[in-house]
């Protein structure tokens, strides 16, 4: 994967943000996992600087829930 170019990396993921006009849920589907993310109200920048770090091919996290807790800073597994 580290030889692929970007897009060619964002072609693969998938957004789908439900309830389609609400906040609360994101599910990122790559071609290796399903990882949903809960989180309450908008996302704080802090919690999409967290999201862009986080390695959607880590065998761990395969149909993984994880929630924003703002007071950690982190996401964590629901």
């Amino acid at each position: 994967m580290l030889a692929e170019s970007t897009p060619a990396i964002l072609r693969r993921i998938r957004l789908r943000r439900y309830p389609v006009h609400g906040t609360g849920r994101l599910m990122i589907c790559t071609d290796r996992s399903t990882i949903l993310f809960e989180f309450d109200g908008d996302l704080s920048d802090d919690a999409k600087l967290a999201l862009i770090d986080i390695d959607l091919t880590d065998d761990s996290l395969q149909a993984a829930t994880l929630r924003w807790d703002a007071a950690r800073g982190q996401w964590h597994e629901a």
